[in-house]
């Protein structure tokens, strides 16, 4: 079924995931679907990427996995160009994305590609959950990317490293007996 989300001809003409030994028990990714059929990877970027990626941000579904796990496979395999027009579209819903290991994982590869102005919008989109997002079991990748890719160290600590500060200093006021 999942193939049906990378086009018509990949699951028509789509190679058996049964020969693939080290595939067996797992569904095929898009990265799979680009080393079986080259010839056919540009059909399939335009596909996933104007079919499926384009209709999911115009109606907003980050908050589900499996969108989630599809723009994973599709920045994997897309170019640093096709990443580069995708990122702008993903960074206000970075606290939505950081929900996933494959949407942290998204983030911070738009964080490693993105503008400085996008960077921006990446932490104005996790202010005020920077603390929850670092103590995620997925988050963290996100955050930390984008701690390290980030020129502009004011910003950076204005809304990153105070709200930890903060946190660290509340939690410290809040097991002081009074």
């Amino acid at each position: 079924l999942k193939l049906e989300l990378y086009g018509p001809h990949v699951s028509l003409f789509a190679p058996s995931s049964n020969n693939n030994n080290s595939n067996s028990g797992k569904s095929i990714t898009l990265q799979q679907v680009v080393e079986q059929m080259p010839g056919q990877k540009k059909a399939a970027m335009d596909f996933v990427h104007n079919n499926i990626l384009a209709k999911g941000i115009q109606k907003e579904l980050f908050a589900f996995g499996y969108f989630q796990q599809l723009l994973f496979e599709y920045s994997e395999v897309a170019s640093n160009e096709e990443r580069k027009n995708l990122a702008p579209q993903l960074v206000d819903y970075a606290l939505h994305l950081v929900s996933t290991r494959s949407g942290a994982k998204v983030i911070a590869t738009c964080a490693s590609i993105a503008t400085p102005k996008d960077r921006k919008r990446i932490m104005k989109s996790l202010k005020g959950q920077v603390r929850a997002t670092l103590l995620h079991r997925d988050g963290y990748l996100a955050l930390m990317r984008l701690v390290d890719v980030n020129d502009d160290t004011v910003t950076t600590h204005k809304t990153i490293l105070n709200e930890i500060l903060d946190s660290d200093n509340k939690d410290e006021t809040d097991e002081t007996p009074a």
